[in-house]
C-alpha cells in the first residue's frame, strides 16, 4: 500500500462540519461568542464581525472580513490611505491569533472527545479502501487534530494514505507562534493592497499534491464542508470540466443540502447539468445516525 503510482485514489476532504459532529466548539459562532473574541475591545474589524454576529445569529468569519475589506475600499474609492490599511492589516493579525488561542483552548477542553458513528464511518472509508487496494489523499481545512485520531490509529491506517496522515491545508494551531490560515479567496477581493488576506500567498498554507491528486481521484468524500467561497480554488477544480467520478457528500440536514447543491452549481458554471450527468454523485444526510441517503444521481 502507500503506492502513490496507483492510477486512482479516493480523496476525502474533511471541514468544520467533520469537528462539529466529533463535539469540538469550533465553529465561527462558537469563536465570535467567545472570551478570546471578546477581547479584541478596539479592533474595528471584531467589532464589524460581532455585529453581523448579533443580528444573523450566526456569522461566516472570512466572509465577514472580505466585506470589511470591500467597504474600506468603496468608502475611499480604491484610493486607500497607508495608515488605514496597515491599521486593517494589524486588526486582521489580532483576529487570527485570537482564532489561534480559542481552538488551542477548545482542543484542550474535549480532547479526547469521541462520536461513536463518526468513527464507524471512517471506519467503513478505511475497510472500503482495502477491500479496493486503494490509497487516499485526506485533507483537512480544520485547525485542530482531533480528525488524525480516526485516521491515524495503526501503522495499517497509514498506509493507507497518501503522505500518511491528513494534510492541514490551512495549517495548524500553534502555541509559540500563530500558524493558521484565515483569509479570504482572490475572487474575494476588490484591491491588491489586501493582499495579506489572501490564503494562497500564507506561507502556512500546505496544499502539497492537492491539486495532483485532484485528478487522480476516482472518488471524492467530503464531509463538513460548506464550499464557502474563500476556498474556491480548491472547490472549484473538484466540480468543473469532471466525468467518471463518484462523489459522497455529507450535509447536515435538508437546508444545508440546498445550499451545497447551490454551491456546486456555482463552482460547475456552464457544466452543472453535464456534472450529475457524468458523475455518480450521492449526498448524505450527516444529521441522522445512519447517513441516509438524501439525494442520488444519475
Amino acid at each position: 500500500m502507500n503506492n502513490l503510482f496507483l492510477d486512482t485514489i479516493d480523496i476525502i476532504l474533511v471541514g468544520n462540519g467533520f469537528d462539529l459532529a466529533n463535539n469540538y466548539k469550533t465553529s465561527y459562532n462558537d469563536f465570535v461568542t467567545s472570551k478570546f473574541f471578546d477581547e479584541l475591545i478596539n479592533n474595528d474589524l471584531a467589532k464589524f464581525i460581532k455585529a453581523k454576529q448579533i443580528i444573523q445569529n450566526w456569522v461566516d468569519v472570512e466572509m465577514e472580513i472580505a466585506e470589511y475589506s470591500n467597504n474600506l475600499y468603496d468608502e475611499y474609492k480604491g484610493n486607500i490611505p497607508i495608515e488605514i490599511n496597515e491599521k486593517f492589516e494589524k486588526e486582521f493579525d489580532e483576529v487570527c491569533i485570537a482564532l489561534n488561542n480559542f481552538i488551542i483552548d477548545a482542543e484542550t477542553r474535549t480532547y479526547h472527545t469521541t462520536n461513536p458513528y463518526m468513527e464507524e464511518l471512517v471506519e467503513k472509508w478505511l475497510f472500503r479502501l482495502q477491500e479496493e487496494n486503494k490509497n487516499a489523499f485526506i485533507v483537512s481545512f480544520n485547525y485542530l487534530k482531533g480528525e488524525y485520531r480516526y485516521f491515524s490509529k495503526t501503522t495499517l491506517h497509514q498506509k493507507l494514505f497518501v503522505h500518511n496522515n491528513p494534510i492541514p491545508i490551512h495549517g495548524t494551531v500553534s502555541a509559540f507562534e500563530n500558524r493558521i490560515v484565515l483569509g479570504v479567496d482572490e475572487t474575494n477581493l476588490k484591491h491588491s493592497q489586501y493582499n495579506f488576506l489572501l490564503k494562497s500567498l500564507n506561507k502556512n498554507t500546505k496544499t502539497k499534491g492537492y491539486f495532483t491528486y485532484i485528478g487522480k481521484a476516482d472518488r471524492i468524500i467530503l464531509f463538513g464542508c460548506s464550499l464557502g467561497d474563500t476556498d474556491y480554488r480548491y472547490y472549484s477544480p473538484l466540480f468543473k470540466n469532471v466525468q467518471n467520478k463518484k462523489y459522497e457528500i455529507y450535509c447536515y440536514g435538508e437546508e444545508e443540502y440546498l445550499k451545497i447543491r447551490q454551491r456546486i452549481n456555482k463552482y460547475a458554471g456552464d457544466y452543472k447539468d453535464l456534472f450529475y450527468e457524468q458523475n455518480e454523485v450521492l449526498f448524505y444526510d450527516s444529521s441522522m445516525n445512519d447517513y441516509p441517503i438524501i439525494c442520488h444521481h444519475p
